[in-house]
């Protein structure tokens, strides 16, 4: 194989594996069911409380518009709250309720569950090889959030 071949295997695989995770990730039981734009919003809130809006929709490489929806939705599931920023009345700061923080937890352990098991299912060759790769997999993923459009000071880039 070339090597643009190999990436691009490589760009699929890691593609399939996050819709296999978040299919087979079931959602813990009497919580809501949380749209795929949902869930990443609540993940930035859980790991950025207090953050503004706009701070989230960059952080989650969101258009604001798309925030503010996930937001209002995320508010009537009562995962979210919002409070005045105290430095600008105008602001609100988004917080993740015990509700929101519970969720969080149970989605990972049942995501940490699902692949631990696909894991045992594999040969100990497949499992090694994943394990030496974690490290270069955190590169790639630091250089895509460096890379990103939320991340450049000028916004995306139009080709």
């Amino acid at each position: 194989m070339s090597r643009d071949s190999d990436l691009r295997a490589l760009d699929t695989a890691l593609r399939d594996i996050a819709r296999a995770v978040r299919r087979a990730a079931l959602r813990p039981a009497g919580a809501e069911a949380l749209t795929d734009s949902q869930s990443e919003a609540l993940r930035f809130i859980v790991h950025n409380p207090g953050a503004a809006p706009g701070e989230l929709a960059a952080l989650a490489g969101m258009q604001p518009s798309n925030m503010s929806v996930a937001l209002r939705q995320l508010a009537e599931y009562g995962l979210i709250e919002r409070e005045r920023d105290p430095g600008d009345r105008r602001c609100s700061r988004i917080r993740p309720t015990p509700k929101a923080l519970a969720y969080a937890r149970e989605m990972q352990a049942l995501r940490t569950g699902l692949v631990l098991d696909a894991l045992d299912a594999m040969d100990q060759a497949d499992r090694d090889s994943l394990v030496a790769a974690i490290g270069a997999l955190r590169a790639l993923g630091a250089a895509l959030g460096e890379a990103s459009p939320a991340a450049r000071p000028n916004g995306p880039v139009r080709e």
